[in-house]
């Protein structure tokens, strides 16, 4: 995982938090697109494994881990496919999913995870206390959909990367709240 990324969330207040709708917001539904059909048995070796690379990732045991996403899109528009994983380890406490990862299975067996850039921190300066994230897709892009305590009607924070072929780019940042 992305150390920054992981720091920022270890940061976060230890409130409970409630994955966000993303069907709320048009298109963000997680698969939505490109999205390759996946056979149950595929799902549940995916299943799997990931909890195995989150064990692995997290220093946690597997039955401490709980996957909240686990979705599949092909972002690179190569034929594979792509894994959206949203996962809470023994390391989050009660302050949400600790894990957010873009997941390519590589060729030795396991996962390589794709990079997501992080956002600008003045970005968070409208979130009122506990805020986390969820992933969805929108059209071909990765979408970060962030929440808040503050019940404003909008999501406080989305932002959208798209693969420009080697890496995700930050495509829009949408924050209403910000001054």
């Amino acid at each position: 995982m992305n150390n920054n990324r992981r720091a920022n969330q270890l940061l976060l207040l230890a409130v409970f938090f409630a994955a966000a709708p993303t069907a709320a917001i048009a298109g963000t539904e997680a698969g939505h697109g490109d999205r390759p059909p996946v056979s149950a048995a595929q799902s549940k070796r995916d299943r799997a494994a990931v909890l195995k690379w989150a064990a692995d990732q997290s220093g946690c045991p597997e039955r401490k881990i709980e996957i909240n996403r686990l979705d599949y899109f092909d972002f690179k528009h190569d034929g594979k496919i792509e894994l959206i994983v949203v996962a809470s380890t023994c390391n989050t406490g009660t302050a949400g999913p600790d894990v957010h990862a873009i997941l390519e299975p590589s060729a030795h067996g396991g996962f390589e995870e794709l990079p997501v850039p992080d956002v600008d921190r003045k970005y968070f300066d409208a979130m009122i206390l506990n805020y986390n994230y969820d992933f969805g897709v929108d059209g071909d892009m990765l979408v970060e959909i962030w929440q808040d305590r503050g019940d404003r009607g909008k999501y406080p924070l989305v932002v959208k990367y798209r693969w420009d072929g080697a890496a995700f780019v930050v495509s829009s940042i949408d924050a209403p709240y910000l001054k």
